[in-house]
């Protein structure tokens, strides 16, 4: 589903964590002022919604060791019954 970056950063008042909230509003704002493109900055920040909301209350500042990041990417893998063909490999 597309999103416009105006809906991102409207469902960051929505995240439970308020802190994160505040620093994707930042990395947002370091985004902007860096000239990246929409598409960039969009992405971007969806990944960043997603990784706050598999936190939960845990701030991204907590984040100490590698396997914490690890845990998330790996919930991003599709098994071989959901992509017989390993197609998620190529996205």
């Amino acid at each position: 589903m597309p999103y416009r970056l105006s809906t991102l950063l409207g469902k960051l008042d929505s995240l439970s964590n308020k802190s994160n909230a505040l620093l994707i509003k930042e990395f947002y704002e370091y985004t902007n002022r860096n000239n990246l493109s929409e598409n960039h900055k969009l992405n971007n920040i969806r990944v960043v919604i997603t990784f706050s909301n598999f936190l939960e209350s845990r701030i991204f500042i907590d984040i100490t060791n590698r396997n914490e990041i690890l845990e998330f990417q790996d919930t991003k893998i599709k098994t071989k019954s959901e992509d017989p063909d390993g197609k998620w490999i190529t996205t």
